[in-house]
Order: structure tokens, then sequence, then C-alpha cells
């Protein structure tokens, strides 16, 4: 480090914590120009962090806390003279997302199915114009939306999801939100469930 006063040499740990603290003797060093020992001052000593969750003293090298509560994550960002009243809700937003992709993605199969049922613009059937390959994917994707699920969620109306009569599946998103508030567990395994079939076939 220089500045008007002159350089200065910075020592800094990789190691965060207390067991990243730096430990110099002074007494095996000196300045060569003069012949006198260096000086030395220590900027920030390496300390870990302390905090206290439902009554237990915890420490942690770490200002990021992973191990405290189990799934949580907690960023230490200052102290606090009073208690810090910590709300852990489950990620809706996250799933509603990932099953509004879900059914974007199974829309996007249908309609592929479905291209290959009809003609092209020159009036050309598509390569597998009549196959009943088609029919059978078809109905197999749509089984597995509506396969039997061992949850109290027992039909995808529940969470919202919903297939027309040209097996085009929709999503209402306020449902799933609803019935992720109101069961989430039984929604996340039903996901799951339907994941699982729908991959299962794809890979068929």
């Amino acid at each position: 480090v220089t500045d008007s006063t002159g350089s200065r040499l910075s020592l800094i740990s990789q190691t965060s914590g207390a067991a990243g603290q730096i430990t110099v003797d002074s007494n095996a060093l000196s300045n060569s120009a003069t012949g006198g020992a260096l000086s030395l001052v220590a900027g920030q000593p390496g300390q870990d962090a302390q905090l206290t969750v439902d009554g237990i003293q915890i420490t942690s090298a770490s200002n990021t806390i992973t191990s405290a509560i189990s799934g949580v994550t907690m960023q230490l960002l200052g102290k606090s003279a009073t208690p810090v009243q910590v709300e852990i809700d489950n990620d809706t937003s996250s799933v509603v997302n990932a099953v509004s992709t879900m059914v974007k993605d199974y829309n996007a199969v249908i309609s592929a199915l479905s291209t290959q049922e009809g003609k092209d613009a020159s009036g050309n059937a598509e390569p597998l114009y009549g196959s009943p390959v088609i029919s059978q994917l078809q109905q197999m994707l749509a089984g597995a939306l509506n396969a039997t699920s061992g949850t109290s969620l027992t039909s995808i109306t529940q969470i919202g999801l919903s297939l027309n009569s040209n097996g085009v599946l929709s999503l209402d998103s306020d449902q799933l939100t609803t019935a992720l508030n109101d069961n989430y567990p039984g929604v996340q395994a039903r996901s799951e469930e339907h994941t699982s079939e729908l991959q299962s076939h794809h890979d068929l």
C-alpha cells in the first residue's frame, strides 16, 4: 500500500474467521535501510462471527451461515442489539415458474405431434401422417398428467392445470398459488410425480 507517507506491506489472509489470524514474528525482521525493527500494525484481527439461534450460541468463520437451521441460509450483515425474527416461507413463486415452464414444454411437444398429423404448405403429408405412433404418444402424455396420485391431490385441476379438447395444457397460476399455500407438500409431491411420468415417456 503506497500513499504520501510512503509504502507499506499489507498481509491479507485467505482464510476467514479466527482460523485466518496472521501471526508475524517482528523480532525476526528488520529494516535493511535503517537496521531497526519493523513496526507492524494489525488492521483487522481475524474473528469468528457469533450469533444466537433459539438461545444456542453459534460461531462461524463465515458470515454466511448454512448449518444453523436445516435448509436455511442466513447472511450476517452486522450487529443487532435486539433479537431478529426470521420468518421462513415456502418459495411458491419458483414452483409456479417451474410448472409454467413445464406447461410450455408440454404444449410444444403436443404442437409438434399435431403437426405430424397434417400436411405441409404444399399439401404433402407429413412424415408420420397416419401413423398410430402419434396417437399413442398423445395418449401416453395425457395419461401421465392424469395418472393416479398417492397424494391428497388426486386431480391436476386441484393444482390449476387443465387439458382442453385439443390436448393443450393450461395453467391457472392463481389456483396453483392457492394450492401451494394450502398444501405445499402435496403440490410438491404431485408435481414430482407428473415430472417423473413425463420424463419416462420422453425417454421412450
